[in-house]
Parts: C-alpha cells; structure tokens; sequence
C-alpha cells in the first residue's frame, strides 16, 4: 500500500487560501458568522472579515465572530498580514511565535491579543473555583 504524504502549498496564492481555510476549520463553532461566507468558490479576500491589499490579505478581523478554538501555526504563511483581530471569541491556545518575527507592523495587535487570551484563561480558572 502506498503511503499519501500531504504538505503545505508552497506557492503564495496557494498558501493563502491554505491558510484561511485552515483558519476556519481551527475557529469554527457552531455559530460561527464564518459558515456563511468562508468556503466558497469566490476569492478569499471577498470573504467576511478579510481585507486585502492587491489580493493578499492584510487584515483579518473577525472578532465577535462565536468562534472556538486556536490559531493555526499556519498563520505564519500569511506574509502580508499586519492586523489580526480575533477578540472576543472563545479562542484557546498560545499565538504562534514566530508571528511577531516575519511582521513586525503586527506585533502590538498579538500583544493585545495574548493579554485577552490570557484574561479569558484567566476569568474560567476564577469561575472554577466557585
């Protein structure tokens, strides 16, 4: 039996459907405002929440969006992102690392991000000791 390896896309368009595609299944709850227009045949960046500068996105703001879940260490492949804007969701997890690295025009949204990460892991260990 032959063995199927996957990998990630290694051209930029490619990567970047990749990526938010990745981004939806990793987020999606089951009331997600995603369902409604992510995954459809039209370019990602005529997607809910998706700005783009010539066809590469730059900022993805979907916050307040009943979203569950964590980011995908994918994001990273995003090069042209400089806003991310997931608050006010249920998202758990850490922010990939190397996110701040590659963009640092990005660097003060993540800070504010982690410090909401880190709040809401915060207020549910809080309201389990209750």
């Amino acid at each position: 039996m032959k063995m199927v390896s996957f990998s990630c896309p290694q051209d930029d368009e490619t990567a970047q459907r990749y990526v938010v595609n990745l981004l939806f299944f990793s987020l999606h709850g089951p009331w997600s405002t995603l369902s409604a227009s992510w995954l459809n045949e039209f370019h990602e960046c005529d997607w809910y929440g998706l700005n783009c500068t010539d066809g590469w996105i730059t900022t993805i703001n979907i916050g307040v969006s009943h979203l569950e879940g964590s980011i995908p260490k994918e994001i990273v492949m995003l090069t042209y992102l400089r806003s991310l804007r997931i608050n006010s969701n249920h998202i758990t997890g850490s922010i990939p690392k190397h996110i701040t690295k590659i963009r640092p025009g990005l660097s003060s949204t993540v800070v504010a991000f982690s410090i909401n990460i880190a709040a809401h892991v915060l207020v549910k260990k809080i309201l389990r000791l209750k």
